[in-house]
């Protein structure tokens, strides 16, 4: 007599599980344990950030003895987004101030960061070597670009 192993779901209990295009049977495969997982379950504990955040959080109780590392997103760590940067031309570098010297404001049209301009940009009128800020403004993006032209 020939015993056919059925395949089962371990999350769920399920027998049944979502058939492709081709007609074949999606179960995915657990590989600490080597289980198989229907198709269902994979997408909700597994594949759906949606609902993993969910399965995290029961998951965390579980394994809360393992404190993970905050992550850092890469637009806190990296220099290129850092707002207290400065290109300072004389020197040819960029120079990081003790605070952020943009309040968000152009100083000839008056356009307010979010509401009127994208961005804004801290602009030399002169350069001075003992202080980087002396005669600097903050223009947004058109009013920037037009004293580029003016040169």
């Amino acid at each position: 007599m020939l015993v056919l192993e059925s395949k089962c779901c371990y999350v769920c209990g399920t027998n049944k599980t979502y058939i492709d295009k081709k007609g074949l049977e999606l179960w995915y495969k657990n590989r600490p344990t080597k289980l198989l997982i229907c198709y269902p379950c994979y997408a909700k504990y597994f594949y759906n950030p949606a609902t993993r955040k969910r399965w995290n959080e029961i998951n965390n109780k579980k394994w809360a003895f393992m404190k993970p590392q905050r992550r850092i997103k890469y637009r806190e760590t990296s220099s290129a987004y850092d707002r207290r940067r400065l290109y300072f031309a004389p020197l040819g570098k960029y120079l990081r101030l003790p605070t952020n010297p943009k309040i968000g404001v152009c100083n000839w049209c008056r356009a307010v960061k979010p509401f009127d301009c994208k961005k804004t940009d801290m602009h030399h009128e002169q350069y001075d070597l003992s202080d980087p800020l002396h005669y600097t403004i903050e223009l947004c993006n058109a009013c920037h670009d037009r004293t580029k032209k003016w040169l």
